[in-house]
């Protein structure tokens, strides 16, 4: 019962993380050690197909729920509250750091694998450079495909916000909005170009895990810092400064409590 609930809990969070601007699914999933077990059940599905089920249905189902709610909530709560909430998001994922430490150095240390935290320097610098543009009104069948493709990379690449990367293209607010709204020709296009970068994109990054395990942890942890650093929104003054606070303690005890949840796979 407590894999079945720490599932549909660490899906729900991810399904949150791939729509709110500075985080990503895969980001999360990393945070929540699930990452690599994900990644081995969508690969080898049919190899051990009930198995694989057993951890895919739950975080399907709560990753549906999160994007739906999230999309649903999030306007109001971001317009609202946005930075206790981008407070409670980055608790969430600090509390996951300690774990992918561990993991990146878990068959030991070599100077060469700094190497592998460039790509996240680099697009540190971009996200840094780059400024919101105007939202657009409307999205052409293309730009739902090509939507539905970046969320898919930032579903597979953690540290990569498909948020983030929408918003500096100015379609993230169609792409809110066809969530809330259910607009179901629009999801369609969005679901075709997801499911095209993500079925490949599954099995490359799959073969460099395998292949270069020390380098690909050190490239997620300087993609995580890429993508965490731009999203620390400002403090606030006065009283609401130990709100967000206390936002980023709650979320880093949740994300620390959901690491004595999670099953060892």
């Amino acid at each position: 019962m407590n894999d079945l609930l720490y599932r549909l809990l660490c899906g729900f969070l991810i399904g949150v993380g791939c729509i709110l601007p500075g985080v990503s699914g895969g980001v999360m999933a990393v945070s929540f050690g699930l990452y690599q077990p994900m990644l081995e059940a969508l690969t080898g599905l049919f190899r051990d197909l009930r198995k694989h089920l057993s951890l895919l249905l739950p975080l399907g189902i709560g990753g549906l729920v999160g994007l739906l709610v999230g999309a649903e909530g999030l306007a109001y709560a971001l317009n609202r509250w946005e930075v206790p909430m981008l407070y409670l998001f980055l608790g969430f994922i600090l509390g996951g750091v300690p774990a992918l430490l561990r993991e990146a150095t878990g068959e030991g240390f070599r100077p060469q694998y700094l190497w592998a935290i460039v790509p996240g320097i680099l697009l540190l610098i971009a996200m840094l450079s780059l400024g919101d543009r105007a939202q657009a009104a409307i999205l052409s069948p293309l730009q739902w495909l090509l939507s539905g493709g970046l969320y898919a990379l930032g579903t597979v690449v953690p540290g990569l916000s498909a948020s983030f990367l929408l918003i500096q293209l100015g379609w993230y607010q169609q792409t809110l909005l066809a969530f809330s709204r259910l607009m179901l020709p629009e999801l369609l296009f969005f679901a075709a170009g997801f499911a095209a970068v993500l079925v490949p994109g599954l099995f490359l990054i799959q073969k460099v895990l395998e292949r270069w395990p020390g380098y690909a942890s050190f490239a997620i942890l300087g993609l995580l810092a890429a993508s965490v650093i731009p999203a620390i929104p400002a403090p606030q003054q006065g009283w609401m400064l130990a709100v967000d606070l206390l936002m980023l303690g709650f979320g880093l005890l949740v994300s620390l409590m959901m690491s004595k949840l999670k099953p060892k796979h």
